[in-house]
């Protein structure tokens, strides 16, 4: 006999946790408490956040007369964070399609909007380091009717498997780390892409500052961050100058550009 499933946590519930665990993560409280983030975010409603109409191009238009922010895109595996503006610094791919939900918070003194697909896992982020002039004018341009602190989600969709083209080279899934580490020895500059199902962020330059942080290899750059779990690569490949690494399920965790200076067989190889 099938066990039942535990009933889903009501908004007031998922407020009480929010209260008992304020340092986690939003994404990876939800993920402990069995529920998508946007249903933590959309619980929260009131003061310090408030649901937007998801509306990708006029939330980027808005945001673009803020100042200087930080675009972050991740997947369950790697997470990409740029600063700087929209359209030049900045590189993103959205399917505004696929932005269902939308919203904006004020937390400890900084300003965020927040973009999810219909079944609440975030496609986008947009982060400030303060609270903007003009971000009330941002929120009452954008404020959705509906600021009910439940939200109706759709069921996740099958993940669309990433497959070697015929002449792809096998590597080894522990490429990354000996690859950003002789990026940033050689000064090389590199493109890095982090894609879900409805975003796709490219950064390209150097990388400097290669650090390992428990399961974690990150680059911690200024104006420039990368996280990536290498322990949940399952298989990578280069086909020409682009690296593809996926997870078991073959769903995307990072790609790489590589420039062509650069002996991928000795980067691989540590």
């Amino acid at each position: 006999m099938t066990p039942e499933k535990p009933p889903k946590p009501t908004p007031q519930e998922l407020r009480v946790a929010r209260q008992r665990r304020r340092t986690a993560r939003p994404r990876d409280l939800a993920d402990a408490l069995g529920v998508p983030e946007a249903a933590l975010v959309a619980a929260h409603v009131g003061p310090a956040i408030t649901r937007l109409r998801p509306a990708p191009g006029p939330i980027f238009d808005e945001v673009a007369s803020l100042g200087p922010l930080m675009g972050l895109t991740r997947n369950a595996h790697c997470v990409i964070e740029h600063s700087g503006r929209y359209g030049a610094a900045i590189d993103v791919e959205l399917d505004e399609a696929a932005a269902a939900f939308a919203f904006a918070q004020i937390e400890r003194r900084k300003a965020s909007v927040q973009l999810y697909d219909a079944a609440g896992d975030a496609v986008h982020k947009i982060h400030f380091d303060d609270v903007p002039a003009g971000f009330s004018g941002l929120v009452d341009a954008l404020r959705h009717d509906d600021q009910a602190d439940e939200l109706a989600l759709a069921p996740r969709q099958a993940v669309l498997a990433l497959v070697p083209p015929p002449a792809a080279r096998a590597l080894p899934p522990a490429f990354a780390t000996p690859l950003l580490e002789r990026l940033a020895a050689s000064g090389l500059p590199v493109g890095i892409t982090v894609a879900n199902a409805a975003t796709r962020q490219r950064y390209h330059g150097a990388v400097a500052n290669v650090v390992a942080t428990g399961p974690w290899i990150n680059v911690l750059d200024p104006g420039f961050n990368l996280h990536l779990r290498e322990d949940r690569i399952a298989h990578a490949w280069q086909a020409g100058d682009t690296v593809t690494a996926v997870a078991e399920d073959g769903s995307p965790v990072v790609a790489f550009t590589l420039p062509q200076d650069l002996d991928l067989g000795a980067a691989a190889a540590g």
